[in-house]
């Protein structure tokens, strides 16, 4: 029997919430059973994200199941329906991220792994860009990873980043945070939220900056990865739905908020449509035209922060669309 729940903590004008709210529905679909699990805004982008699904009874319930989700990929295994991925670093403490280091022939090989199981298809297509042709000057080179890997200061590896944060999310109070009310921790939570960093400011007693993250909901939003397939750009960077490659820009995260329920066919196709990806504020009959054929109520931006040489945390949202009026 369906049921549906709002999620007050997953709001759509946050890029952590949406993610976050996305990833529940990933795991509803893929880990607890109901594959027409919907999720949506339907009260606005600033109010909670609703679910339909029948994999729970109540939001504890379904806090419950998503913890225990959490505890079966804390080691070894990090994503679903994917074995042994991402790959773990066992060269002592500081070393490339292995994930970084699938050559064209190796990733090929893996792919055909992966896919002998149907449901592992959208994840490995979306941690990897399995487009690159093998070519003999290509067959040596890496291949582009999801842009969700970011590069921050450090030895970062994607795998420890899911562990870190699965260990948390395994707790069914912090998972039930999550999806309610936020409680921050001292971790990075993933670098998809901007406040994952406080300046120093914020703490007169301390010289340097702290982390300040939610990691249990930075595990759900590493959880909708399965949204965003990795294809090759330019420079041999991986491009995403949603993760589109600007000149002068730093990497960025740009989302549909949308106000119906919808399933995962329907999200695939919305997040990777051009309106999203080509958006130009200016142009407002068309935005408005297009936008309500869609359903969307608004589109947001999130630029990621520097942090010296590397990346930062995905930095405060900004509204594209509307242009006007608020949320």
């Amino acid at each position: 029997m369906n049921r549906e729940f709002t999620l007050p903590a997953l709001v759509g004008n946050s890029s952590l919430g949406f993610l976050a709210a996305l990833g529940v529905q990933v795991l509803c679909c893929d880990l607890l059973g109901d594959r027409e699990t919907q999720v949506g805004w339907t009260q606005g982008p600033s109010l909670g994200a609703v679910l339909r699904t029948s994999a729970a009874e109540s939001v504890e319930d379904l806090a419950q199941k998503l913890a225990e989700a959490a505890s079966t990929l804390t080691s070894g295994s990090y994503l679903p329906l994917l074995h042994a991925m991402p790959p773990e670093y066992f060269g002592g403490a500081a070393g490339t991220d292995p994930l970084r280091e699938f050559t064209v022939s190796t990733g090929r090989e893996l792919a055909f792994v992966a896919l002998a199981e149907p449901a592992s298809e959208r994840w490995i297509t979306a941690l990897l860009a399995l487009d690159e042709p093998i070519t003999e000057e290509k067959r040596r080179g890496s291949l582009p990873v999801t842009p969700f890997a970011a590069r921050g200061p450090g030895t970062v590896m994607f795998y420890r980043t899911l562990r870190d944060l699965a260990k948390v999310a395994a707790d069914p109070t912090e998972m039930l945070s999550a999806l309610t009310f936020w409680i921050r921790r001292d971790s990075i939570g993933g670098y998809l939220d901007h406040k994952a960093i406080r300046d120093a400011s914020f703490q007169a007693s301390r010289k340097d900056a702290d982390n300040y993250g939610v990691p249990s909901a930075g595990w759900l939003a590493m959880m909708s990865l399965a949204h965003f397939p990795s294809v090759t750009a330019r420079r041999d960077v991986a491009v995403s739905p949603c993760w589109p490659r600007i000149p002068y820009r730093r990497p960025l995260f740009r989302w549909p908020v949308w106000q119906q329920l919808l399933g995962s066919n329907e999200i695939s196709v919305l997040l990777s449509h051009p309106a999203v990806a080509e958006l130009d504020p200016r142009q407002v009959k068309r935005c408005q035209a297009l936008f309500a054929a869609l359903a969307v109520s608004a589109v947001y931006e999130s630029e990621r922060m520097e942090a010296g040489n590397n990346d930062g945390p995905l930095g405060k949202p900004v509204r594209l669309w509307p242009t006007s009026s608020k949320d």
